[in-house]
């Protein structure tokens, strides 16, 4: 963060790059709790749909697991 309010000689190069990482930072905390979680969910309730399709018979009841 320091670098994002840096002042004096040789900010404006300390400037960008403090944004460029702190931009970087926030956006892989921002991915990292929404995106991972969402995309967890989504994958685990496709494969359910899949296996539950799988197990039904042609009569639409399911088969008994042994």
């Amino acid at each position: 963060m320091a670098l994002v309010i840096a002042s004096g000689a040789g900010a404006s190069s300390r400037w960008s790059l403090g944004t460029a990482i702190f931009g970087g930072l926030f956006a892989a905390t921002l991915l990292s709790l929404f995106l991972v979680p969402t995309l967890y969910i989504v994958v685990k309730g496709t494969t359910e749909w899949i296996f539950r399709k799988r197990d039904r018979n042609d009569n639409g009841k399911a088969l008994a697991r042994e």
